[in-house]
């Protein structure tokens, strides 16, 4: 046996002697997570690993942090500075679950200086609730570092606000839409926001986002095509928009 055999071994024995304890009143899974991610300390540009367990909304909270020259260092391009930080927090996830019999994980990342990041206090720590997580990385991104589903986050939070839901659009734009050399991000993306109304293409030129939205008769002819603002949809057309593309592209955060 290997002495990563043997790691897994000891982490997995470590595991079950505190399987059964009351997930909901415990933070024994901290000292677990902290040894299972250790040798990611030494992985490109990650200088420190912070872990706390929430209280209130019963979550793990795993940061990793980056040292802000070593990234600038190694990427000269912000995409490939951002895709470096998503593989190695997906690696981290893919990690955890392979041992910590718990689900309620959340991954996130800082960057700062030379590292010298001090961790939370107790009350900030105790703010961090999935309401400011949300808020701090957006909820498409927090959907795809934590697992939850959309479902899981309504039937928490049935009154998130508007906002939420359109910064959910505008990070995917960003992340699957065509940047062009102008500053305007283009996504062909189709959805139906009602009977025989749909949209089928996304424009965003900084915090502004357009749609391009079509009409059809019965017979499905196009009867009439225009451009409209994102923020003068209506609250259910915002929802329905971001419903289909859960729908569409949630499996792939499992």
């Amino acid at each position: 046996m290997n002495l990563q055999e043997s790691i897994r071994r000891i982490l997995r024995e470590e595991i079950d002697s505190v399987k059964n304890l009351n997930e909901s009143n415990t933070s024994e899974y901290n000292e677990l997570i902290y040894t299972i991610l250790e040798p990611f300390k030494k992985k490109d540009c990650i200088c420190d690993i912070k872990v706390s367990f929430d209280v209130e909304d019963n979550y793990y909270n795993v940061y990793l942090v980056f040292s802000q020259e070593e990234l600038h260092d190694k990427f000269s391009n912000v995409m490939w500075m951002r895709n470096h930080i998503t593989v190695m927090m997906n690696e981290v996830k893919m990690e955890l679950k392979a041992f910590i019999p718990i689900g309620n994980i959340f991954i996130g990342y800082y960057t700062k200086p030379n590292c010298k990041w001090s961790p939370l206090n107790e009350s900030e720590n105790k703010n961090q609730s999935l309401l400011s997580l949300i808020d701090e990385h957006g909820l498409y991104e927090f959907m795809k570092m934590t697992g939850l589903s959309m479902e899981q986050i309504i039937l928490k939070y049935d009154n998130l606000p508007r906002e939420v839901f359109e910064r959910f659009i505008k990070d995917f734009i960003d992340e699957h839409g065509y940047h062009q050399t102008n500053g305007v991000v283009q996504l062909e993306y189709e959805v139906e926001i009602s009977r025989n109304i749909d949209i089928n293409h996304f424009y965003m030129e900084g915090d502004k986002v357009t749609v391009e939205i079509r009409r059809y008769d019965n017979g499905g002819e196009q009867t009439d095509g225009y451009i409209e603002s994102l923020s003068n949809l209506s609250d259910d057309e915002i929802f329905d928009i971001v419903d289909d593309i859960v729908k569409n592209i949630e499996d792939n955060w499992d």
